[in-house]
């Protein structure tokens, strides 16, 4: 062939990965010769995911429930997720879970991404809750079966989230559950010194006062983080018909 002929090129059908071996055969005046040629195929190269756990964050306790989020990870394929806490026991497949934080502290968390062809790539996200979550409580006097519009027994009734928490009447230190015998007085009488004292033994323990000072006080958390709630008892209305029989049993004076 004359060099300045045409070059001696071919191009192969190639659709598929493969490996692929030519042998050429050159012929001229002098005889001939051959050579191979040996052509690899591969599949085109997959890049491993890339997994982001979003930036750290930092949150008053207010501002919870906090969410992780690994939408931003990358992959040329669909990935999967797996979440888990640093030293705890959260765990989650979703790409923006929730965990569940209740107080303040340091939490960290990695997210590992996972292609489909089981590449995995891991990133790690701190998050940092400042302050403390306020107890909850509640308080209630439930009137027992007689109560009447001065008078009757109560049970003492609360709830605390915390393991701190103490419950007054009308200076009468009271636990959940007891029993109390409610007088309603008024005036100098409210003063009564019968407050805290039982009347026989093993019956409820008697606490006087007016209607402002009836009240069940239940002071719920350590210091500094406490949370109020109060009760007071609800006493039957009066009858028109017990106001009269007082009335009618005065006697006039002439």
């Amino acid at each position: 062939m004359s060099p300045d002929g045409p070059l001696p090129t071919a191009s192969p059908p190639i659709t598929t990965a493969g490996t692929y071996t030519y042998a050429l055969t050159v012929t001229g005046p002098f005889g001939t010769d051959t050579d191979d040629v040996t052509i690899t195929v591969t599949e085109p190269s997959t890049p491993d995911p890339v997994a982001d756990a979003g930036p750290d964050q930092a949150l008053d306790i207010s501002a919870l429930p906090v969410t992780l989020d690994g939408s931003a990870s990358s992959g040329t394929s669909s990935l999967t997720y797996a979440w888990a806490e640093v030293g705890g026991g959260f765990t989650s497949t979703a790409a923006t879970p929730s965990p569940p934080i209740s107080g303040g502290g340091v939490f960290t968390y990695t997210l590992t991404a996972t292609d489909e062809s089981g590449a995995t790539d891991t990133d790690g996200v701190t998050v940092t809750v400042t302050g403390a979550r306020l107890p909850i409580v509640t308080a209630d006097l439930i009137p027992g079966a007689k109560v009447k519009h001065n008078k009757g027994l109560f049970t003492v009734q609360f709830t605390c989230s915390d393991p701190t928490v103490s419950a007054v009447l009308n200076g009468v230190t009271v636990t959940n559950g007891q029993t109390v015998d409610l007088r309603l007085k008024s005036g100098r009488s409210a003063k009564s010194n019968k407050s805290g004292k039982s009347g026989k033994s093993g019956k409820p323990v008697k606490i006087h006062g007016n209607a402002a000072d009836l009240v069940l006080v239940v002071v719920c958390g350590p210091d500094g983080n406490t949370v109020t709630a109060e009760a007071s008892p609800v006493f039957a209305a009066k009858s028109e018909r017990s106001a009269k029989s007082k009335k009618s049993g005065k006697s006039k004076k002439n």
